[in-house]
């Protein structure tokens, strides 16, 4: 057995039982990181050092901690708070690489619907057909498309499910409201900010 092996082996033998590294844990490694950069580039090097260690400290006590229920248990609380985060970073990053991939526009239709009525299937139907009429490149968004997970977040299989469902395109219709509508509510903004400027008053015919 060569040193590499027998140094392996140790270490496998000192982490059984133990928890090991979670998304909680290298998020912590990762800002501390960047904090320690960061301190070198903007003269707090000392604060940053504190912080920086602090955060590696209690990153490597989860690693190596055997309350295996206690660390599961800040893992999911921790997800779960930075889903929104996460998702929100990922489906930009996704938009950048889909974007360059399939070159497509954004597609804007007129409806009399009101905001909040839903689409139905056959009318989404008809929205991607037009899509497609206008840049054929659009079936293939639609082919690469994957469903969302519905699974719940405690199961095993949702992180990859959710993994290839952020990192396939996803197209959606939203509604676009108006700033000056009385029913508008800022709240009820779909994804990317999209909204139109307007006075109501010089539209009502």
């Amino acid at each position: 057995m060569s040193f590499l092996d027998k140094v392996r082996a140790s270490f496998a033998r000192f982490m059984s039982g133990r928890y090991g590294a979670d998304q909680l844990s290298m998020a912590m490694v990762i800002t501390a990181l960047v904090v320690s950069i960061l301190g070198t580039f903007t003269g707090a090097r000392a604060v940053a050092m504190v912080l920086s260690d602090a955060l590696l400290i209690v990153a490597f006590f989860r690693m190596f901690s055997k309350d295996r229920y206690r660390r599961e248990h800040e893992n999911e609380v921790y997800l779960s708070k930075t889903e929104g985060a996460r998702r929100g970073f990922t489906e930009w990053l996704n938009r950048v690489k889909n974007g360059k991939k399939y070159g497509m526009p954004h597609f804007l239709f007129f409806t009399n619907k009101d905001v909040g009525d839903p689409f139905t299937i056959d009318e989404e139907n008809a929205i991607y057909l037009a899509c497609v009429k206008a840049v054929p490149n659009f079936a293939q968004v639609l082919r690469d498309g994957v469903d969302q997970p519905t699974m719940p977040m405690s199961d095993p299989r949702y992180q990859e499910a959710a993994k290839r469902f952020l990192a396939s395109p996803i197209p959606g219709i939203f509604f676009i409201p108006a700033t000056d509508d009385p029913y508008y509510c800022m709240q009820d903004e779909p994804l990317f900010g999209c909204r139109i400027v307007r006075n109501i008053s010089k539209n009502e015919d």
